[in-house]
C-alpha cells in the first residue's frame, strides 16, 4: 500500500485574449498518479497534468487523478476556460474599410 495521494494545487480558471494558450494544471502528490481530463463531463484526449485548454473555451474542465493503492479517485475542482475577443469588432471595423473603399 501507497502512501495517501493528495491533490495539493487545484486547477484555476482561466481568461485569455482568444487565440492565446491557455493551461488548466492540477498538482497531486502520491505513487503511479494517472490523470484523467473532462471538458463537459466527457473525457478528452489530455496526458499529464496539465491540459493544453485553449480549445475549450467557455466550457466547464475538471480533471481525476488516480493513485496507484487507493481505492476510487480524487477529484479536482471545476474550472472554466474563457477567452475574450475581439473578433466581432474587427469584422466591424473590416466592414466599414470595405463600404468606403467602394
Amino acid at each position: 500500500m501507497t502512501g495517501a495521494a493528495a491533490i495539493t494545487q487545484q486547477p484555476a480558471s482561466v481568461t485569455v485574449p482568444y487565440g492565446t494558450n491557455a493551461t488548466a494544471k492540477v498538482v497531486a502528490q502520491g505513487e503511479g498518479l494517472t490523470y484523467t481530463w473532462y471538458v463537459n463531463n466527457t473525457v478528452i484526449e489530455a496526458e499529464g497534468n496539465t491540459l493544453d485548454a485553449a480549445d475549450y473555451e467557455g466550457q466547464t474542465v475538471f480533471v481525476t487523478v488516480t493513485a496507484e493503492g487507493i481505492r476510487g479517485t480524487l477529484t479536482s475542482n471545476e474550472v472554466v476556460v474563457d477567452a475574450y475577443s475581439d473578433k466581432l469588432a474587427a469584422a466591424a471595423v473590416d466592414a466599414m474599410i470595405n463600404a468606403i473603399g467602394e
